[in-house]
């Protein structure tokens, strides 16, 4: 499934949401694990692309409740997946 090139051309929640979810399945937690764990890499790729970025985001962090939250973490990913979960205040209500 191609991944890259929709991704490109999303929107900005859409884009913030994959970033999130990738940073989670790269460095997960304990709760991410097991989000994860029957989810094969067809599957997670399909999932980035189709769901609603706003639940993909509560799902993922407990903090993430808001779409513009989402929207906050902006158009390229963070550089340290950690940053998703510990992001600085301004992006947390």
């Amino acid at each position: 499934m191609k991944l890259v090139e929709p991704l490109l051309g999303a929107g900005n929640q859409r884009r913030a949401a994959a970033f999130m979810a990738l940073a989670a399945w790269h460095a997960p937690s304990e709760r991410h694990t097991e989000i994860f764990s029957d989810l094969k890499p067809a599957e997670f790729a399909g999932w980035l692309l189709e769901e609603d970025p706003a639940e993909m985001a509560e799902l993922l962090s407990e903090r993430c409740h808001d779409p513009q939250t989402l929207a906050r973490l902006g158009e390229q990913p963070l550089s340290d997946p950690a940053d998703y979960w510990n992001p600085p205040g301004a992006l947390l209500h």
